[in-house]
């Protein structure tokens, strides 16, 4: 019986967290999503994670909270480019009033290849206070699923898992 649970919770995916300390924001102090990079081979996938991010943060009370949208390229020379630091969708996102800036990346966004084609990903998040330029707060998480869970299930416990780590207070209400 014991040699079950063992086998069973080897089976069991665990996250890997890692980051800086945790941090208290506010949650009211006006939030600008940016462009995630998407570093995996899923196409859209920084849009499918920044849509889990937004929903999450909203739940959690932030308000006023917008999306910065990528700069688009028009070019084949612009996309081959080096992509620019997110120096304009910052620039925006203070130039509208915002305070905190919440960008980063996804590394992983897809299905494994093997017969059970478990889910797997990887997001790294970095907070920044637009008035000073700081990095509050940065972190990163992947995780895998089993085969049965889907993509954006897994993706939204690594999100949640990651914005757990943020403490934001929110004016009381009135």
């Amino acid at each position: 019986m014991l040699g079950c649970i063992a086998a069973l919770g080897a089976c069991t995916a665990t996250p890997s967290l890692r980051g800086s300390s945790r941090v208290t924001v506010d949650g009211r102090a006006g939030w600008a999503v940016l462009p995630l990079r998407n570093l995996s081979s899923t196409p859209l996938a920084g849009h499918q994670a920044s849509a889990l991010i937004q929903t999450r943060l909203h739940g959690r009370g932030v308000a006023p909270l917008a999306s910065v949208p990528d700069v688009v390229r028009p070019t084949l020379a612009a996309l081959l480019a080096d992509r620019d630091d997110g120096e304009a969708a910052r620039d925006a996102a203070r130039n509208a009033g915002h305070r905190y800036a919440l960008g980063g990346s996804v590394h992983e966004w897809q299905y494994k290849g093997a017969p059970d084609r478990e889910p797997v990903v990887g997001v790294s998040l970095r907070l920044e206070d637009l008035l000073t330029g700081q990095v509050l707060w940065q972190a990163s998480e992947a995780r895998t699923g089993w085969g049965r869970a889907s993509l954006s299930t897994i993706g939204d416990r690594v999100i949640a898992d990651l914005l757990a780590e943020l403490r934001i207070e929110s004016a009381p209400s009135r």
